[in-house]
């Protein structure tokens, strides 16, 4: 989306949009801005999984603090089921609190 180059895979993100391209992101906090800067953009969402090699719907996602993000959002996907995990809205709050600052 942006031209950054993703390099670090476990906070990659992708957004396949209904109608247009598949959408890459070098940081979840980014595919979410996207979606705040963009709500006409209808289309489902796949985040990297933080620690494993393999992508996450949307619906499965677990979201943790992660301070390490090559966008430092502080935020990153997880399995839904795992301990201390965050929802959507959390990392959304996360996302929109960096976007004040």
């Amino acid at each position: 989306h942006c031209a950054m180059l993703l390099a670090e895979h476990g906070y990659a993100a992708q957004l396949h949009l209904t109608q247009g391209p598949t959408l890459f992101f070098d940081d979840p906090g980014c595919l979410l801005e996207y979606r705040h800067s963009h709500p006409e953009a209808v289309g489902q969402a796949f985040y990297h999984h933080r620690r494993e090699e393999r992508w996450l719907p949307e619906a499965a996602v677990g979201w943790v603090t992660d301070l390490h993000g090559p966008m430092a959002y502080g935020i990153a996907a997880v399995d839904q089921a795992s301990a201390g995990s965050h929802t959507l809205a959390w990392a959304q709050q996360e996302v929109a609190h960096r976007r004040k600052q």
